[in-house]
């Protein structure tokens, strides 16, 4: 009796202690696997180029240049004013999802009151930034932002189909009198050639949304040219912490 106590620690008991450990083993390796690791719960899709908080309020230069010079003599008219926008309360919509109404503004010098214009809308969910603006819905950014990027501007609109593109990410850059470390740029068009010149591009930075927009049309299929030159550039950016 004791020869065969003395086999079964011998032979037996270590035996099922090495399948205790492989047991546990494999248990230990399965729960590792299924931890999420530190770089996929750091995915950076890229939402803060596009911040939405109630109250976030946007300052603007606006320079306008228009000309007509067809009629043999030149017309340059140019306007200078600022624009302001602040993001107002939510709402939901007919489709149940969440948008901000932007409250905007307008004068004609910084000693001047505001003048209240119309609203516009837009929303941010998990592929899109989207807006309203004059009930014309526009496609702003895609997530994640990558490098190259391309989709329809005007998928949501009945506008011919465009191919908005970001060019440039997490880049830093000058605009107006401040330094942004990190922005992206969407180019919406950019057509030059002997009887047009059309271009249309938003600069975004992150964590304060646009910082620049640039739109020209200029018409050059006559002697002379016809159409305009619009900038708008960001002023100040008062975030409702």
């Amino acid at each position: 009796m004791k020869f065969r106590q003395s086999l079964y620690l011998r032979f037996i008991k270590p035996n099922v202690i090495y399948k205790y450990y492989l047991v546990l083993l494999s248990v230990t390796l399965l729960a590792a696997c299924s931890k999420p690791s530190t770089e996929e719960t750091a995915v950076d899709l890229g939402y803060n180029y596009y911040p939405l908080v109630t109250g976030d309020t946007r300052i603007y230069r606006v320079d306008s240049l228009v000309y007509d010079n067809n009629s043999g003599f030149t017309t340059i008219d140019t306007f200078t004013y600022q624009y302001k926008e602040i993001v107002g309360n939510t709402f939901t919509d007919l489709t149940g999802k969440q948008n901000w109404k932007i409250q905007r503004y307008f004068r004609m010098h910084d000693t001047l009151p505001w003048i209240e214009a119309n609203t516009s809308t837009t929303l941010v969910n998990e592929l899109q930034a989207q807006r309203v603006d004059e009930n014309t819905r526009y496609v702003k950014l895609v997530f994640p932002v990558e490098q190259a990027k391309i989709w329809n501007g005007n998928m949501f609109n009945a506008r011919p189909s465009e191919d908005w593109q970001i060019t440039a990410l997490d880049e830093q850059a000058v605009v107006g009198n401040a330094s942004y470390p990190q922005t992206l740029q969407v180019v919406q068009k950019n057509e030059i050639n002997f009887i047009e010149e059309i271009v249309r591009y938003e600069r975004y930075a992150r964590n304060v949304g646009m910082v620049y927009l640039l739109s020209d049309s200029i018409n050059t299929q006559v002697e002379g040219s016809r159409g305009f030159r619009y900038r708008l550039t960001l002023l100040s950016f008062t975030p409702n912490l």
